[in-house]
């Protein structure tokens, strides 16, 4: 088995090291012949670094003039290709990460770049403002080498999204960054290619007419897949790495000892799968693949990178049923595209920073082009429950601790009538504590949701909407140390005769009941549940509800 690229993000590094490499050379190729200026969102450590990379290595041309002219490209798709390997061209790379935290820390750190660029050039690049510091860069290089500039800029928006937190930073950096990039577009006579990759487009949009000349690749179905793994990659480039997984984690008693290369797979797609941006085109976080290979287990890698939880909780603020009413709803592809410094919309945030992706692309004559999103993965998705749980009882001032003993007593006991009783006071109390306001939407899912939020609160092992061979059940909960099941169906009524609200509750609580039984919601936990209860919950409009065991 190659070695695991962990933590590596140069191409050479790689090439030269004998690690794994997933192969993007044809999208490289396809850029490079078919185009000159290029900008690309994907969310943070998703290899847009090494795609940079890997535009510096060809354009740098071979490192051993006594090799293969393809040189570090030798045996990749791009060396079947006419590429012309032995031209050099000049390259400036600019990574726009790091500390920014004031617009004279961005100052100096540009500076002292485009400084450090112009010493190993002996270029004299003195000037009164940065943005001609990277004019007369760009320029010298041209005429000393007789042949136009590549530009990459990595983390574009980097020194804004950094600092939203402190919009007068934000907004400083902003105005330095509008000037800076602006002599892309005045070099454009000495640049032979420009490739600018970032996180979000609010900044792309607002920060200056100096990029708006730019080919957004971010939603084009051609370089779907130009980060991330697809299925197809896995099995092509992890075919060691998924036998060695498989035996090693049926050896310790992880996985089933029965499961197959087809079950693993369908597993890690599942954690970390499901990324698109094209809606057809899916692909697998590439941090979180090369993790769980290295350390053979199932956790949340990218999303424990950076403060996933400061952030979500930030975006949602006072309102945590954002993050229900996005999902699967239709948004246009400008209300993406367009925001301003300090008031970027939560939906163009959660989807440009990877907790939503796209479900499917729309295009109409007269609305334009429409995109439905959607949580990408369990890994999100578990992320996202936490984040709703803890703001929904941050608002309502209450523990769920408080009623769990109680609760678990009964499971143990397998006493219904003790559940229906905790479950029918409990969700009715919870959904009368709930302002006015969030009942504007309400539907089946939103309650599914909050009482998703209660169980998950308590700490036990709760999974939403898990797949059955004829359907999907709403809630399973688990104590694993007890074997302990329940199987949880929501039927919920709009509008209800206040006369007949007993009757209409009883009547949806035990649907909800023959729907787990009729499609067999239970049986995936037969074989490994000591005790097994079935729960169905009727709720009626603005919260009133009633639950039955079985």
């Amino acid at each position: 088995m190659k070695l695991l690229p962990i933590s590596l993000q140069t191409f050479q590094d790689i090439i030269e090291g004998g690690y794994l490499y997933v192969d993007k050379t044809k999208f490289v190729y396809e850029a490079v012949s078919q185009g000159k200026a290029y900008f690309l969102s994907r969310p943070r450590r998703f290899g847009k670094t090494l795609l940079l990379s890997t535009f510096e290595a060809l354009f740098n041309g071979p490192t051993n003039p006594n090799g293969p002219p393809q040189g570090l490209f030798a045996g990749l798709w791009i060396s079947q290709t006419d590429y012309d390997f032995t031209k050099r061209y000049p390259v400036v790379n600019l990574d726009m990460s790091g500390k920014s935290d004031s617009p004279e820390t961005l100052e100096q750190r540009l500076k002292d770049r485009l400084l450090t660029y112009a010493s190993l050039e002996n270029l004299d690049i003195s000037a009164y403002s940065l943005d001609m510091m990277l004019y007369n860069l760009i320029e010298g290089l041209n005429y000393k080498y007789g042949t136009r500039v590549v530009v990459l800029i990595d983390e574009y928006d980097a020194p804004v999204s950094d600092n939203l937190a402190n919009i007068k930073v934000a907004k400083a950096n902003h105005d330095i960054l509008r000037y800076f990039y602006s002599v892309l577009k005045s070099c454009d006579r000495y640049l032979h290619f420009v490739f600018v990759t970032g996180v979000t487009s609010y900044a792309f949009m607002g920060i200056s007419s100096g990029l708006n000349h730019l080919n957004d690749l971010t939603l084009n179905n051609k370089f779907a897949g130009v980060c991330g793994f697809t299925i197809d990659e896995c099995d092509d480039c992890f075919k060691e790495w998924l036998s060695y997984c498989l035996k090693t984690l049926t050896i310790e008693g992880r996985i089933a000892p029965n499961s197959t290369l087809a079950d693993l797979r369908s597993r890690m797609f599942n954690w970390y799968g499901g990324y698109s941006w094209d809606g057809k085109t899916r692909v697998l976080n590439p941090i979180d693949i090369l993790n769980f290979f290295n350390k053979l287990r199932f956790s949340n890698y990218w999303a424990d990178s950076y403060p996933s939880v400061a952030f979500l909780s930030n975006m949602v603020g006072d309102d945590p049923f954002v993050l229900v009413d996005v999902e699967y709803k239709r948004v246009s592809h400008t209300s993406l595209a367009m925001a301003e410094v300090g008031a970027l919309e939560t939906v163009p945030a959660l989807f440009y920073t990877g907790y939503l992706t796209v479900d499917k692309i729309f295009h109409d004559l007269y609305y334009g082009t429409t995109l439905s999103l959607k949580v990408p993965n369990l890994e999100i998705q578990r992320l996202s429950d936490k984040v709703f749980s803890d703001s929904i009882f941050k608002i309502l001032a209450y523990n769920p601790q408080s009623e769990s003993q109680a609760l678990e007593r009964a499971f143990v006991a397998r006493d219904g009538p003790k559940i229906t009783e905790i479950f029918t006071s409990l969700f009715t109390s919870l959904f009368a504590s709930l302002a006015a306001i969030h009942y504007q939407d309400e539907n089946e899912s939103f309650y599914h949701r909050l009482i998703f939020a209660y169980l998950f609160k308590l700490g036990r092992l709760v999974f939403s909407e898990q797949p059955v061979a004829i359907g999907m059940s709403d809630i399973v909960f688990n104590w694993p140390k007890k074997a302990l099941y329940a199987i949880i169906e929501v039927k919920y009524e709009s509008t209800v005769d206040d006369t007949n609200i007993e009757e209409k509750l009883t009547q949806l609580a035990q649907k909800a009941l023959k729907t787990i039984d009729t499609k067999d919601y239970w049986h995936p936990y037969k074989a490994q549940a000591k005790t097994l209860i079935k729960i169905g919950i009727g709720v009626v409009s603005r919260g009133r509800c009633l639950a039955l065991t079985d």
